[in-house]
């Protein structure tokens, strides 16, 4: 069964969401989704805001963070993170590991793209699914070796910036120490990111959703 690991900093805000929107997600049943932090202090409980917004009502619910591991990287088909930085930690774990590691952003635009170009279902039988989600996770590192998610730049800027200056646009920020505002961006970002991936996967799978 191929597993989907989401990882942020804590474990309590944007990873859990993340995992909840896409194990909640219809056509999905079939994989495992967790989560993990890089700074996690294990146990700890999903922020309210997070929780809130699984449907849950606000309520914590049994989530309980845990530390990212090198056994979680290694039992993980596809790794989904909030920033680069946690991209960086899973590959100092396993340096390999940077071929199935995408920020939740990278992956929502690399996986639409993968439907675009018109990939077959699975046609059924043992492992079928878990060869489809390795075709699609190469896929993905295909289309980002070839440089196909640029940064978009505005159309006019008194202190134009250099490409590289431009990174952050396939990060979600953290959110959870901030003001209430920068709380909620956070949280929609990972959100909108999270039903895209689960909708994009789900139809690459064969299955409704």
């Amino acid at each position: 069964m191929s597993t989907i690991l989401v990882v942020c900093t804590g474990n309590v805000c944007r990873s859990p969401l993340a995992e909840a929107i896409l194990r909640g997600h219809p056509g999905l049943d079939g994989l495992i989704v967790q989560s993990a932090g890089t700074g996690a202090i294990p146990d700890h409980s999903m922020c309210e805001h997070a929780s809130a917004m699984t449907g849950r009502g606000g309520a914590p619910g049994a989530h309980r963070a845990q530390v990212l591991t090198a056994e979680l990287v290694d039992d993980s088909d596809l790794i989904l993170v909030a920033a680069y930085g946690h991209r960086a930690a899973v590959a100092q774990l396993r340096p390999m590991a940077r071929q199935k590691t995408f920020t939740l952003k990278e992956a929502s635009a690399f996986i639409r793209s993968v439907v675009a170009a018109g990939v077959p279902s699975p046609q059924g039988g043992p492992g079928a699914v878990e060869k489809a989600v390795g075709s699609i996770v190469r896929q993905m590192n295909d289309m980002r070796g070839a440089g196909k998610l640029v940064a978009p730049k505005p159309s006019f800027a008194i202190f134009p910036r250099r490409h590289s200056d431009f990174t952050a646009h396939a990060e979600i920020a953290d959110g959870h120490w901030g003001n209430e505002r920068a709380h909620r961006k956070t949280l929609e970002e990972v959100a909108l990111a999270s039903q895209a991936i689960g909708s994009s996967l789900a139809g690459l799978l064969g299955v409704p959703h």
